[in-house]
């Protein structure tokens, strides 16, 4: 049910109830969102309220509404009441229910005091950043919802952005995304790893990465909108760049790009919300290495591209497993690249190359090829593909219980410890940075220049030829 009339952009607890209808239902999970639900309770009126006098009196309540609305549907004769402004002033559990079950309710306008329970009230009351991501993400789930990045060079203009923005939108959340030089290097990848890639793709998110780079601040903003309208926006975002590109220190033909990034189409802003309303995956960020763009397996990455093309599959129907979920995290090299499928047939091994693999059958014995595809607590994401969360890999290798999976237990085990490892992965990591940015610089400042004088047709041929097709190679 979509939300159309009531405003709903300040009650984040609406979805902190519907939250606890859909984990009261299908039993998942229901130990950590009945604890999101009472915390709530809690922190608004001390589990007092009415004839209500304490947090079991609340679930039972509670639970004997979203039984008896999933059997009798809405009574006509309790309308929800409503402010002018559409605004709730009480019901917010009935409410909850009337969305959860696709309801349409009868609302009644009366005079009366409404509550605010927006983002800055669950951060106020230190609720963690996960249980705001999984409030956020059923939000997302019955609303339009449009996600901006401002980037380092723009912060300084962060209230005026925002305020520009809400003429259109109502502001549901923000956070500062602390980053470094790695991070950013692959947050960005992933971001813009919705396009086409090739040798101009790898040269121009090269050089957007090492010129957001130069920016003392390398922390982001993240911002999250949502409306009753459609994505049909472009202009007002081409002309919001086009304002704010000035304010932007880096001076080249794509200042725009320095500016902020927000959706291209909804497929697209489906994917910014795969990335960023998952907390394991921006809490992974810090323990992942920049993967070079030559290496084998983002060449592995682009052949399943490519094959889902060709046969018109969709990507996030799979899920990366074994050891390129290593490689990521800087623990050991990847020789293929092992996916595996929501298509179960028997023990079948689909072999697409030499390198690339898809297993048709149940990887673990203690998940279900569902379970790990599906259940967005168990992958993060990597340029546009799922793969498995390092602790879910850990939990999968322990059960196997094999001599041979002895190192990689060890290696996941000792993942997030802050010990010289991670020393020996900023080393590694400058030096590459540093390498790349000294060739992207070359063949870039290498082609403006010799376009300026008699030279370049003579040696337009040499640089298709040999140096941009060793590119990739260098790097």
């Amino acid at each position: 049910m979509k939300i159309d009339n009531i405003n709903l952009h300040n009650r984040l607890d609406i979805f902190v109830k519907i939250l606890y209808i859909k984990a009261y239902l299908e039993k998942k999970d229901f130990s950590f969102y009945q604890k999101l639900y009472q915390k709530h309770i809690l922190l608004y009126n001390w589990w007092f309220e009415d004839n209500k006098k304490n947090i079991k009196d609340f679930e039972n309540n509670f639970q004997n509404l979203i039984l008896n609305i999933k059997k009798n549907w809405f009574n006509e004769n309790f309308p929800i009441p409503i402010n002018k402004n559409w605004e709730l002033l009480n019901w917010a559990h009935r409410l909850a229910c009337c969305i959860y079950f696709n309801i349409t309710p009868i609302f009644q306008v009366k005079e009366g005091k409404w509550v605010i329970w927006d983002f800055e009230w669950f951060e106020k009351n230190s609720f963690s950043l996960e249980e705001i991501i999984e409030i956020l993400k059923i939000n997302t789930d019955y609303n339009n919802y449009f996600f901006y990045i401002i980037w380092p060079d723009l912060l300084h203009k962060e209230k005026e952005i925002i305020k520009d923005i809400k003429q259109k939108w109502n502001l549901i959340w923000k956070i500062n995304f602390k980053t470094n030089k790695n991070i950013l290097s692959e947050f960005i990848k992933d971001l813009y790893s919705y396009d086409k890639w090739n040798i101009k793709w790898w040269l121009w998110i090269d050089k957007k990465i090492i010129l957001l780079n130069k920016n003392k601040n390398n922390n982001i903003k993240i911002l999250l909108f949502n409306n009753k309208e459609d994505f049909n926006q472009r202009n007002f975002k081409d002309k919001l760049r086009e304002k704010y590109k000035k304010h932007v220190s880096i001076q080249d033909w794509t200042e725009h790009f320095y500016t902020f990034h927000s959706w291209e189409d909804e497929k697209e802003n489906k994917y910014m919300k795969n990335i960023i309303l998952n907390y394991k995956n921006l809490k992974n960020y810090s323990l992942r290495v920049a993967i070079e763009d030559n290496s084998k397996l983002i060449k592995n990455i682009i052949d399943f591209y490519n094959y889902c093309d060709k046969n018109n599959l969709e990507k996030n129907n799979f899920c990366i497993v074994w050891s390129s979920v290593l490689e990521i995290f800087w623990l050991k090299k990847a020789n293929d690249l092992d996916l595996i499928s929501l298509n179960i047939n028997s023990w079948k091994l689909l072999k697409i190359t030499n390198t690339l693999e898809i297993f048709e059958y149940n990887y673990s014995h203690i998940f279900s090829n569902k379970e790990l595809i599906l259940n967005e607590k168990n992958h993060i994401f990597f340029r546009w593909l799922k793969i498995l969360s390092p602790d879910i890999f850990l939990k999968i290798k322990l059960s196997f219980n094999r001599k041979k999976d002895i190192k990689d237990i060890k290696l996941l085990q000792n993942l997030s410890l802050n010990n010289n490892n991670s020393i020996l992965r900023k080393i590694y990591f400058e030096i590459r940075y540093y390498k790349k940015k000294n060739i992207t610089y070359f063949i870039l400042f290498s082609i403006k220049y010799t376009k300026k004088i008699w030279i370049y047709k003579q040696i337009s041929y040499l640089w298709r030829k040999y140096i941009l097709k060793n590119y990739k190679k260098w790097k």
